[in-house]
């Protein structure tokens, strides 16, 4: 195993970047693509392997669901107001409270939970709501 990690890793250091159009620089790895000899020559499917094929399985991506009640933007904070959302769903939303064509505030409340909003400036507000899943 030891000599086969050795070849690949010549193989590897044999890649040679490529500057791309925003300065950043990439390996070049099309499919098929000799990366500069990065194969030694043969192309990568004559060294016994595909682009991927060493990479495992794909990993589940983690929980990114935000805590209930989680402010997600509060561009007006301060009052004394409070709204207190039910969130009957079966996914997740996000509430937001527009004031003048603009949003106020958002917040993050999961499904079956309650949330209250506090800290809401006096005013005349519409409602808005998101439902779904990352």
């Amino acid at each position: 195993m030891a000599t086969d990690l050795s070849e690949l890793t010549d193989q590897v250091s044999r890649v040679h970047p490529v500057r791309q159009p925003g300065g950043g620089e990439w390996p070049q790895h099309r499919p098929g693509h000799d990366a500069a000899a990065g194969c030694g020559g043969r192309g990568c499917a004559g060294a016994g392997f595909q682009w991927g094929d060493f990479l495992g399985r794909p990993i589940p991506a983690s929980d990114t669901r935000l805590a209930n009640g989680a402010v997600v933007n509060a561009h007006r904070r301060g009052g004394l107001g409070e709204l207190t959302v039910d969130n009957g769903n079966e996914l997740d939303a996000v509430v937001t409270l527009v004031q003048g064509g603009a949003p106020a505030v958002s917040m993050y409340v999961r499904h079956g939970a309650k949330a209250t909003l506090n800290r809401i400036p006096d005013g005349s507000y519409q409602v808005f709501f998101t439902v779904g899943a990352d």
